[in-house]
């Protein structure tokens, strides 16, 4: 299902998606209706097209099948019309122990298929004639966890690898993950029009858009990397800030996150659990650390909804979050 989805430019192609009429109907109502966005979709698509490879592999009865090319272009309605939460249990049981789907995965598959039957029996013109099966059944319970992160010894560490042909680039890359906080889509989606003065504008989660106030550490290492990405020659991408120099492009998520896996072997961090997104972490505990701010001013830096229903009515200035990230990115440089 990859191929109908491209990182790049965020964009999902349901028109040619292996899929049944009506689930592609489903997909078109959360991209219009919903308006979530298309790696959202592309998601959500992946967890219906599992659950249909289900339904397939289950009326086919056979165990010679790989369960990956299995098409569910052809499976009908009438087929998932009529199931009962006990098939849903089913389904989620045959994910964790045929596809070895930790809980996280298996709830947002349960989460899909919740909207999914959602649709189809109060918004789609199929109605009438579906049932809901997921009503009643609760996700699995996931297990608390410690968020993993860098100390600031191996934050430093990990800066004094950064090396190569796209040294300033990737210093860059790594600096703003470390001090910002920013998610690793929100990262690779910057344009260079979302930067004016020391103001980046972030499209984040949900179409939700945000803007930092930049340090200045953070605006140095922005303009060392013009510099170098002016040599890179031409045909680049003119819109996209974090390009490659061998073709020009937007670097993708996945790229991004090779760049991060590279150095963190590098600086001898690699096998710890670190990741981009351990990096946002990171960013996290070192402002709460380092930074002298609370718990509202690193939820407006991260892109939160909320940090509490006591705090939701509090307005943080651009300057509380100015200084946050002000100091927070000094420590790093010091």
């Amino acid at each position: 299902m990859s191929q109908y989805y491209n990182p790049a430019s965020n964009k999902v192609d349901v028109r040619i998606m292996p899929m049944p009429q009506y689930a592609k109907e489903y997909f078109n109502y959360l991209l219009i209706e919903r308006n979530l966005a298309p790696r959202s979709v592309f998601n959500y698509s992946v967890s219906i097209q599992t659950f249909l490879r289900w339904v397939k592999f289950l009326e086919m009865g056979r165990t010679d099948v790989k369960f990956q090319d299995i098409n569910v272009e052809d499976v009908e309605l009438e087929q998932i019309s009529h199931f009962t939460r006990n098939d849903i249990y089913d389904f989620l049981s045959f994910c964790a122990s045929t596809l070895s789907n930790a809980a996280t995965s298996r709830a947002a598959k349960l989460s899909a298929l919740t909207s999914f039957y959602s649709y189809l029996c109060e918004k789609s013109v199929y109605a009438s004639s579906v049932e809901n099966p997921t009503l009643g059944v609760a996700k699995p319970k996931l297990e608390k966890t410690l968020p993993k992160y860098l100390t600031l010894e191996e934050c430093k560490k990990l800066l004094s690898v950064v090396t190569g042909k796209t040294e300033a680039r990737d210093y860059c890359i790594i600096f703003w993950l470390l001090s910002c906080g920013m998610r690793l889509s929100e990262l690779s989606a910057i344009n260079l029009a979302d930067i004016k003065d020391d103001k980046l504008l972030l499209h984040g989660k949900g179409r939700k858009e945000r803007i930092l106030h930049m340090s200045k550490p953070c605006m140095d290492v922005y303009a060392a990397y013009l510099v170098e990405r002016s040599l890179y020659g031409e045909n680049l991408d003119d819109k996209a800030l974090f390009i490659s120099p061998r073709t020009g492009n937007r670097l993708t998520g996945r790229r991004i996150e090779q760049i991060v896996e590279s150095y963190l072997a590098m600086a001898g961090l690699q096998g710890n659990g670190y990741s981009p997104h351990k990096l946002r972490h990171t960013a996290a505990t070192l402002l709460y650390q380092q930074g002298d701010v609370g718990l509202l001013e690193i939820s407006e830096i991260l892109g939160h909804a909320s940090v509490g229903t006591t705090q939701i009515y509090t307005h943080i200035t651009g300057e509380t979050t100015r200084s946050a990230l002000e100091e927070i990115s000094s420590v790093l440089v010091e």
